[in-house]
């Protein structure tokens, strides 16, 4: 019986340690990546909040309550700002949402009851 002689190749240890070193390369590039998208996000949030913020206050200052859609560009990045009028007795009930306009879904909603004049 002819056994093969041949014993090419790498052993178990080697293998172990090209997997920890090919680890700790791609671990924190993947958290690293991770973070900058998730930095993005934010960007994005923090953009609608002061859009829907400022919204509310100029509605609020100018007595201004009528239901309106526009799109504001912040950065290069564009958002569309929905505001709602809702009359409920003596009171107005004014919502703003701001979505980005690559996207369905809503980044920041805010409301404030007013009393109707």
């Amino acid at each position: 019986m002819n056994k093969l002689k041949d014993e090419s190749g790498y052993t178990l240890i080697e293998v172990l340690v090209a997997i920890v070193l090919l680890l700790i390369v791609l671990i924190p590039m993947s958290q690293f990546l991770g973070n900058i998208l998730y930095n993005n996000h934010n960007v994005d949030k923090i953009n609608a909040i002061n859009l829907a913020e400022s919204e509310i206050e100029s509605c609020i200052l100018k007595s201004d309550y009528f239901e309106k859609e526009y799109v504001s560009t912040i950065d290069g990045k564009e958002y569309i700002v929905t505001r709602k009028i809702e009359y409920q007795d003596n009171l107005i009930k004014i919502t703003v949402f701001v979505k980005k306009q690559s996207r369905s879904s809503i980044l920041a909603s805010f409301y404030s009851i007013q009393k109707a004049e």
